[in-house]
């Protein structure tokens, strides 16, 4: 009986903090920092002196990118700024493409930025995610909604 009256607040607060964080109470700026911006000229300056089409790297992998290496300690600052945990930056040409992925606790769903130059997003794109998360009628979402700025979009899925 006194291991029932401990467990019933228990699973009541664990069910409340799981909710909360579970949930899509997610407040979207419309404007990107522009700590970010700066990080996509950093990038795209580096990939056309070096001609590098890819960087991949995380926080803990920056060290390993020998092409950024000049500008590692100004790059975790803004990755710090931003909690962007992994940068996915992709150059095909004049066309560059960078995915910036957040770094928060929210189970169930990733958050991330989108830079694209030509507008163009693999998930689909809403005018508000809150909304179309809301009236979500399949298992799995990937959801884009444009920023402030040209060539920005914030992004979420929940796959």
């Amino acid at each position: 009986m006194k291991l029932i009256k401990i467990l019933i607040p228990f699973v009541i607060v664990l069910t409340g903090l799981l909710y909360f964080y579970t949930s899509n109470n997610t407040i979207i700026e419309k404007d990107i920092n522009p700590k970010a911006e700066k990080l996509v000229e950093i990038l795209t300056k580096i990939s056309g002196e070096q001609k590098i089409e890819l960087f991949n790297f995380t926080k803990t992998t920056l060290k390993n990118e020998a092409a950024l290496t000049n500008n590692f300690d100004e790059i975790t600052q803004i990755l710090n700024a931003l909690d962007v945990k992994r940068v996915v930056f992709l150059k095909s040409g004049d066309y560059f493409k960078g995915t910036f992925i957040i770094d928060s606790f929210n189970l169930g769903s990733s958050w991330y930025f989108v830079y694209s130059e030509d507008g163009y997003t693999e998930e689909e794109q809403v005018d508000s995610i809150e909304d179309a998360i809301k009236n979500n009628k399949q298992e799995y979402y990937h959801y884009c909604e444009k920023l402030n700025q040209n060539y920005w979009f914030i992004c979420s899925n929940n796959a």
